[in-house]
């Protein structure tokens, strides 16, 4: 099985802040391989950009020598880009928050995911 070095964090709602628990889950994942994790944000203003500049960035931490890295996708569903990132990560998380976020936020955020994408849910308090 191919290792799963490119990994997206998808916010299930709104409320949910993806960008503090990026850069958690990277030192812990960092501090558990013993390798360097890299933490971006895939945001972009212009529609239809986002996938060949997430391509470009992802491309620089692989040569800079980042194994790992874990992105955040905070907005794409918005924009329509999200399928289009998706094809560059090798899987995607769900983000949501404990007391917070609903079942069906989740649902409708898994529904949104390809299932062979998919690693499950990370809440957060």
């Amino acid at each position: 099985m191919r290792a799963r070095e490119r990994i997206g964090l998808w916010p299930a709602a709104a409320h949910v802040a993806v960008s503090s628990v990026a850069l958690q889950l990277g030192a812990a994942l960092a501090g558990f391989t013993g390798r360097t994790v890299a933490v971006v944000g895939a945001r972009t203003e212009e529609a239809g950009t986002l996938a060949p500049r997430l391509r470009r960035v992802l491309d620089r931490t692989s040569s800079q020598g980042f194994p790992r890295v874990l992105i955040d996708l905070t907005g794409l569903d918005l924009s329509g880009e999200h399928l289009d990132a998706l094809d560059l990560m090798d899987a995607a998380i769900i983000v949501g928050r404990a007391g917070r976020t609903t079942e069906q936020q989740l649902l409708r955020a898994s529904f949104q995911l390809p299932a062979e994408k998919t690693l499950g849910v990370v809440l957060v308090g």
